[in-house]
């Protein structure tokens, strides 16, 4: 039971980590998307 419980708490751990993760790189990406505009997008 408390292996059990252990990797629960991992897991939500890494689920917490994966969302702040991304969340930064969405917010990034909307600042990028707002100073360079298309021109970024002609870049890629």
């Amino acid at each position: 039971m408390k292996l059990v419980s252990q990797y629960q708490i991992r897991r939500i751990e890494v689920i917490q980590t994966a969302s702040s993760v991304a969340f930064c790189c969405g917010v990034v990406s909307l600042v990028a998307m707002a100073l360079f505009g298309s021109d970024l997008f002609n870049l890629l």
